[in-house]
């Protein structure tokens, strides 16, 4: 293997990029000159865009058995547009309801939708967006613009989430979709975690009573956030 590595990919800063993915060298080599092929699109391209760009590569590289079962393609291409808008399960539920499809020979039910977008999307595809943000990296600061919205886009595949403030809520530790997007509406801006914090203690009163609403542990979360 240590031969068959060295023999096809002699870079180290390649290497390196390929060691921090979890695909193989077959697959990395595959992704590497399919970035190498695109790279005026990738760099040019918003989000959403992007993202119907990336779908073909998306989908090959997932393993996800209700989103590959799927018996029609568009409605998850505009499923995961909806996923990283913020969409609600019931609304996402609809996307293949109106287009008919089916999961192998069944309806789509809210079980599939969330598997197919905490799994098939939130993992899988997370998984190819970083690899091809690795490959961009490898290219240099030319592309580091890129590559940085690439990473933004991996977050809001994972998180299912639309904006960097709700990006953030999330990962302080209120790893909720709804929690992070109404606690983002009721925040002023907020770009960075220390901004984050910031908000929290400022906006103390408030953030519990909308922590009210969800379980005692998010409660506990702002208190560990805020007690410093």
């Amino acid at each position: 293997m240590a031969n068959n590595i060295s023999s096809s990919v002699s870079d180290p800063s390649t290497l390196k990029a390929f060691s921090k993915t979890l695909f193989g060298l077959a697959d990395n080599i595959e992704i590497g000159a399919w970035v190498d092929q695109n790279l005026q699109t990738l760099v040019m391209q918003d989000a959403e865009s992007v993202v119907d760009i990336l779908w073909p590569f998306i989908k090959r590289f997932n393993r996800n058995t209700a989103l590959l079962r799927c018996s029609t393609e568009n409605p998850l291409q505009e499923l995961i547009r909806q996923w990283i808008s913020g969409s609600d399960f019931s609304q996402l539920l609809q996307i293949p309801i109106d287009a008919e499809c089916k999961i192998g020979a069944r309806r789509p039910t809210i079980d599939h939708v969330v598997d197919i977008c905490e799994s098939g999307l939130g993992f899988d595809g997370m998984l190819t967006v970083g690899a091809i943000a690795e490959h961009l990296e490898i290219l240099g600061t030319d592309y580091a613009d890129a590559a940085q919205a690439l990473r933004q886009l991996q977050k809001r595949i994972k998180y299912g989430l639309s904006s960097t403030p709700e990006i953030l809520l999330y990962e302080a530790g209120f790893a909720d979709r709804v929690l992070a997007q109404r606690l983002a509406a009721l925040l002023e801006s907020i770009n960075s975690r220390r901004a984050a914090l910031t908000q929290l203690r400022e906006r103390s009163t408030d953030v519990r009573e909308l922590l009210a609403e969800f379980p005692t542990y998010f409660s506990r979360v702002l208190d560990n956030l805020t007690s410093g």
